[in-house]
């Protein structure tokens, strides 16, 4: 089978999308060619068999154009897109469509005609206008959980979240006096890192020595200010907190076999991939995101709100855990089993047979 997948970047140095070439490299096994279409192109180092189509968007840190001249960069990408549509239809069978329904509903008319059958995928809790539109368009919707696809629909199909187990492994290093906190993922007010900094004010109140490492940058201007107003409260804090900025994902596996307990707060309500790659390295996660709860809270490691106490409290559990090792353990095969790239990408294949 060939197939046409449409994506927003193609580059190994993007902090949020560099992990999607690890997925492309699989869809390679799997397919006999593979075109990807990207609103831009970077850095990678692909099969044989997988062409990458650019739709022309400058790279992030080239000059932003004014608003007149985004509009017309928008008709230069669509023209641009239906070009490469017209010009490989004959090159692919399905469409996989990653993250951005917009694309769904602008090619699904010509896909239709030429008998392509359109995948989806989508893992986020919002839900738009593109969205429904998309969800009427498409032949099937891949998510993660119910909870990162919350249209009512017989298209869904729960698949898992696709994380390379194999890049990640636990670390051998010997624990330190200072529990090694991370947090990884977007520099965001909807990732609550100014909340993981006031439940470590309670952890230090308490005695414990820790640091904590923040992994990862801002993507739009608001995210930028908010980076900012963490800079501010970072520098009143006694205790050492690091900020990475941005890394290729190929770096994340070597940041978290040097973390000791990972936490995430992300208000989204579906499971990201930053806290499955914690699983994956054998770093324990604490969480409030409910997606979550029904792995964590056995473990004690779930929180039911963002308040600084409850944050802490998990935290303190986790270091009185008897079997810390029995932990990372739990968590490194749930991710096998339920969230493996390896088993993500050919259970795609197959749906589209099936479908």
């Amino acid at each position: 089978m060939r197939i046409l997948i449409i994506t927003q970047v193609v580059d190994s140095m993007d902090p949020v999308l560099g992990f999607f070439l690890d997925w492309i490299a699989l869809f390679a096994r799997e397919c006999e060619e593979v075109h990807v279409v990207c609103l831009r192109e970077g850095r990678h180092a692909l099969p044989h068999n997988v062409s990458v189509h650019s739709l022309g968007k400058p790279s992030s840190d080239e000059a932003s154009p004014g608003k007149g001249m985004r509009f017309f960069s928008r008709i230069g990408y669509i023209v641009k897109l239906y070009w490469y549509l017209l010009v490989l239809h004959r090159r692919y069978d399905v469409v996989f469509v990653h993250m951005n329904p917009e694309y769904v509903v602008l090619g699904s008319l010509w896909w239709r005609m030429w008998g392509r059958r359109i995948g989806l995928w989508y893992v986020h809790s919002s839900v738009t206008k593109l969205l429904r539109i998309a969800e009427k368009l498409s032949d099937i919707i891949f998510t993660t959980s119910p909870e990162s696809f919350k249209i009512p629909s017989g298209k869904v199909r729960i698949m898992g979240h696709g994380i390379p187990v194999g890049l990640f492994s636990p670390s051998r290093e010997v624990r330190g006096d200072d529990l090694r906190i991370v947090t990884v993922g977007r520099v965001s007010e909807t990732k609550r890192i100014r909340e993981m900094i006031d439940a470590l004010d309670e952890l230090y109140r308490r005695g414990v020595r820790f640091t904590f490492t923040i992994v990862g940058a801002p993507v739009t201007d608001a995210d930028k200010g908010y980076q900012r107003t963490l800079h501010e409260e970072i520098a009143r804090r006694p205790y050492l907190i690091t900020c990475t900025g941005p890394v290729e994902h190929a770096d994340i596996p070597h940041i978290l076999a040097r973390a000791d307990l990972s936490l995430n707060l992300s208000a989204t309500q579906s499971m990201d991939k930053a806290g499955l790659e914690s699983f994956a390295a054998g770093v324990p996660l604490v969480s409030s995101n409910h997606a979550y709860q029904g792995v964590l809270e056995p473990m004690g490691l779930y929180c039911a709100d963002n308040q600084p106490m409850t944050i802490a409290d998990a935290i303190g559990r986790y270091l009185k855990h008897p079997d810390k090792e029995f932990l990372s353990a739990s968590l490194r095969t749930y991710v096998e089993k339920e969230h493996s790239l390896s088993r993500l990408i050919p259970a795609i294949m197959r749906t589209y047979v099936r479908n």
